[in-house]
């Protein structure tokens, strides 16, 4: 049996498709889980409806934790030899579960990856992925992370994993972005075998909000800071250092980048004194030091900015900022 989690928030306008993608699958040995992450639309009515006519759908509340809870909170409700995640905006192929778990017996894998298929404006576009096996039988770490590689390897999608292998890996709460790739990479360094398919198994569909609108918290230090951390960790048990390093770098130069974006979105006084006050505390020295021993930054003004913002001068940043726009 498979076991199929999909993690449920305001998703009405494409749930009824995701749902009915898994419903026909070829392979009907299968369990649905549907956590519903406390959905203020229309979501839980169509996880009922879908509940009640197919009775391999199960349906759960919980108050809204976010997506890594809700996943985590679906493996807690598994069953199946494997399972696998379906996020509750995309759908996927209905020959997914057999030609997954097909793939998985013959190479006797505890993952086993599909190819994607990205869905942007009516248009479905399947990804090249060049070298995605020499990637996944390799456990080339570095190619997972987003940013490095033209993989779409970081998300807890399009993988079918074996539960008895990874059914106690949990994912990390604290992380609201890029959890779905420290969790894939703890669980290919826990991975004997994986296998890909050929085959275009699962659709994405692309987000219509952009990417910082979307994620942006006031935590977003912090969140990043973890994220960094993290990685880091990871790439050095997969003795990756220099990419680990590299990794870290780029976290910790996403934070900057939203901080100021938050910044020059800031609509009134408040929020702007806020902003200060975060960026504040991002420039203690330890993360300074670590975030300046990382980053060689290229130009005049950017390094007269670091350093203007590391003095907590910001009236003066300020003045920089408006000046050379």
């Amino acid at each position: 049996m498979i076991s199929v989690i999909v993690p449920v928030y305001n998703s009405e306008k494409d749930l009824e498709k995701c749902l009915q993608s898994i419903s026909k699958q070829t392979y009907s040995e299968i369990e649905v889980i549907l956590i519903n992450d406390g959905s203020t639309d229309g979501s839980e009515k169509i996880c009922l409806r879908f509940a009640e006519q197919d009775k391999r759908f199960k349906y759960f509340y919980q108050d809204n934790a976010g997506v890594s809870a809700a996943r985590n909170n679906g493996l807690s409700h598994i069953s199946g030899e494997y399972f696998t995640f379906v996020d509750s905006d995309d759908w996927i192929d209905e020959t997914y579960c057999e030609k997954m778990l097909r793939s998985a017996q013959e190479h006797n894998a505890d993952m086993t990856f599909c190819r994607i298929k990205y869905f942007e404006n009516g248009i479905d576009k399947p990804q090249a992925e060049n070298g995605l096996e020499n990637a996944v039988l390799k456990k080339h770490a570095e190619n997972f992370l987003i940013g490095h590689s033209e993989y779409a390897l970081g998300s807890a999608y399009r993988v079918l994993y074996r539960s008895e292998t990874f059914g106690s890996i949990k994912f990390e709460e604290k992380l609201h972005i890029y959890e779905d790739m420290t969790f894939v990479l703890t669980c290919l360094k826990r991975s004997n075998i994986q296998c890909v398919t050929d085959d275009y198994l699962y659709t994405y569909n692309l987000p219509q909000t952009g990417y910082f609108v979307k994620y942006y918290r006031d935590d977003v230090i912090d969140v990043c800071y973890g994220i960094g951390k993290k990685l880091n960790e990871l790439l050095i048990d997969f003795d990756r250092v220099e990419w680990a390093k590299a990794e870290l770098f780029k976290e910790y130069k996403l934070a900057v980048q939203w901080i100021f974006l938050k910044k020059d979105n800031a609509k009134s006084q408040i929020e702007k004194l806020k902003t200060h006050k975060i960026i504040g505390e991002f420039c203690t020295e330890e993360n300074y030091a670590a975030y300046k021993n990382l980053y060689r930054p290229e130009g005049f003004k950017t390094k007269l900015a670091l350093s203007l913002i590391h003095g907590k001068h910001f009236a003066t940043y300020g003045l920089l900022k408006r000046f050379s726009h």
